[in-house]
């Protein structure tokens, strides 16, 4: 559940604008900012999380959604024009930390010395009008936004399970990003200013992207460049995906290509899924994508299945199963001891307000 704080006026400074604002006549906007968040945490146990092949046991974060605390709020201006922002922290409900920290910097993202961060999720400001919405800060790129339609629970949250995040990132520093809608189509494009001076290649990058929604179906399209942190490498990433909805069932089928302008690394990625929810209360999904990897060669197949149960509208239990297998040169997962199979479950509750 939402807590929205109305108030007739335009956003200006708090004192001002509760003793102004909320009492004065001569006012003409209508300005509301909303409360919300996310807490979804299970109990997970998974095989090969080091090098001797050990299972771990842990209380996780949720595979699909991570556990966050939002704000945003918007302000009409009248004329088809408002103003709207948005900050959304992440955090681990285990102990309680920030999350969406960066080890390093490169391809968009700002080092934070392996800190989390405050507003890690997103943290932006923008316009919208007739002509669309430019908004500023550390925000959702477009391409990982259209890549999530080719993935049945969209884009997921844990390492195991990732596959579009590792290539288009998920979110950039200091951006701006427009996006328009016209008809069934929405176009977005972004840039990321890297903020390095003499070069103004380093970390920085963009993307756009076209989608079209109707009839139960909705297809999104895709490019993205991104510097390295020095400049030296870029990474271009293309893709396509979409998901039909028909009756209880719903279908996702897409496809990602990742090629480098130096290194001889280049990826084809194939993603596919499909659910069932036989009533309000109940929705059974599998998923699953290949990452084959040429020079150096290597491979990565995953498969994962969920189970969700609705309590009610806000509240969920879900049992997750995931397999991962890693082969050759491709770069090991974050929580995968050696190259080989990995088989990991989680048993869990999320609650939306």
């Amino acid at each position: 559940m939402k807590v929205r704080f109305t108030c007739p006026g335009p956003l200006v400074p708090l004192v001002i604008a509760g003793v102004t604002t909320c009492f004065s006549g001569a006012v003409h906007a209508q300005s509301n900012v909303s409360l919300w968040g996310i807490l979804d945490a299970g109990v997970r146990y998974a095989t090969n999380a080091n090098a001797a092949r050990n299972g771990k046991l842990e209380l996780s974060e949720g595979p699909v959604f991570g556990s966050r605390f939002g704000m945003r709020g918007t302000e009409d201006l009248g004329g088809g024009t408002s103003a709207f922002f948005e900050l959304e922290a992440g955090m681990d409900m285990g102990t309680g930390n920030s999350l969406q920290s960066s080890a390093s910097a490169g391809y968009t993202q700002v080092s934070t010395n392996g800190q989390g961060r405050l507003f890690g999720r997103q943290a932006f400001v923008g316009m919208d009008s007739r002509y669309g919405a430019l908004s500023l800060g550390r925000q959702y790129s477009v391409a990982y936004q259209a890549m999530a339609n080719a993935q049945i629970f969209g884009n997921p949250n844990l390492d195991t399970l990732i596959i579009a995040a590792n290539y288009t990132g998920n979110r950039q520093d200091n951006a701006v990003k427009y996006e328009k809608s016209f008809g069934g189509f929405r176009l977005g494009a972004d840039y990321a200013f890297g903020e390095t001076a003499g070069n103004s290649r380093a970390n920085s990058g963009g993307g756009v992207a076209l989608s079209y929604e109707g009839g139960g179906a909705k297809v999104a399209g895709t490019f993205a460049s991104l510097n390295s942190a020095d400049g030296k490498e870029t990474r271009n990433v293309w893709g396509l995906g979409g998901g039909y909805g028909f009756g209880p069932f719903k279908a996702t089928l897409g496809y990602m290509g990742v090629r480098y302008r130096t290194a001889d690394v280049r990826n084809d990625v194939a993603i596919a899924g499909f659910s069932y929810s036989p009533n309000a209360a109940w929705r059974v999904g599998v998923g699953g994508f290949r990452d084959w990897q040429r020079d150096p060669g290597g491979s990565r197949s995953t498969a994962y299945g969920i189970i969700d149960y609705y309590f009610s509208k806000r509240t969920t239990a879900y049992l997750e199963v995931d397999y991962n297998r890693i082969a050759g040169a491709y770069t090991l997962l974050k929580s995968q001891g050696v190259v080989g199979g990995k088989i990991g479950s989680t048993l869990g509750l999320r609650h939306n307000f």
